[in-house]
């Protein structure tokens, strides 16, 4: 049997795997070596498949156990998914440095299952890996390469109204300018200047906002904005609103 996350809510209670995640691990433990290396091989869409988050509970139970055969095989799977993801979203076009981003991203991650403290941290990889994996790619894009932000403000003003998973509680009266906006014919480092002196936490907001992640919402395992900063949506919103306030003479209507 999967053995029991370790990662509680502020309400005490324990976090838990999706059923199917649960299911999979299960099943993947039964297995014999030579059937849990054909599963290894199986693509998403085929019976059997392996979901990554299945896999990084694999890995944890190998390097707990310091079985070399598991890890390698596991590693070699988890690996190449890793770097698919990587290069999708850190490709060179965007990313100059897109290669030294995508392997300090993938060696970022594997050193989670070096040291125990991050127990908790792996604990949401198994919940849902796309989500706690994009997060940790986008904590390297800050590092590395901040301005693509500022490409286009699209996302932050694009769904307010229109998306079934935008925030559950958006205050009227934060209402954004609707979409599109344009960069106008100002000087970009003007722009990029400005944006520089944001406040941290409002410019992290409008990043976060700018790659995708929801402003709130009532999954209480869903990774938001809010969440992250660990504030109310209503302050997110505030935070947002004041960074396109300060950079809106930028900007122009299409």
């Amino acid at each position: 049997m999967a053995r029991l996350l370790t990662k509680h809510r502020r309400d005490g209670s324990r976090y838990t795997r999706p059923p199917n995640i649960e299911e999979a691990i299960n099943s993947a433990l039964k297995d014999d070596i030579p059937g849990f290396a054909r599963r290894l091989k199986l693509e998403r869409g085929e019976t059997g498949y392996l979901p990554t988050e299945c896999l990084v509970h694999l890995l944890r139970l190998g390097v707990g156990a310091r079985d070399d055969d598991r890890i390698n095989a596991v590693l070699v799977v988890l690996t190449k998914r890793c770097e698919a993801n990587l290069r999708a979203g850190m490709d060179a076009d965007r990313y100059p440095k897109a290669a030294e981003m995508q392997q300090e991203a993938l060696d970022e991650f594997l050193m989670l299952f070096c040291d125990p403290t991050h127990e908790a941290k792996l604990d949401f990889y198994e919940i849902r890996f796309n989500q706690a994996f994009r997060a940790l790619r986008a904590s390297v894009i800050r590092r590395h390469a901040p301005r693509p932000l500022m490409r286009s403000l699209t996302v932050v003003s694009a769904d307010a109204e229109t998306s079934p998973t935008a925030s559950v509680d958006k205050p009227p009266d934060l209402a954004l300018a609707p979409p599109p906006i344009q960069l106008s014919a100002c000087n970009r480092s003007e722009l990029l200047a400005a944006a520089e002196k944001l406040d941290p936490e409002v410019r992290e907001a409008l990043w976060l906002r700018h790659i995708g992640y929801e402003v709130e919402s009532k999954d209480p395992d869903k990774r938001t904005v809010a969440r992250i900063q660990g504030v109310s949506g209503r302050t997110v919103w505030k935070r947002i609103a004041r960074a396109v306030e300060t950079l809106s003479p930028f900007f122009q209507d299409a």
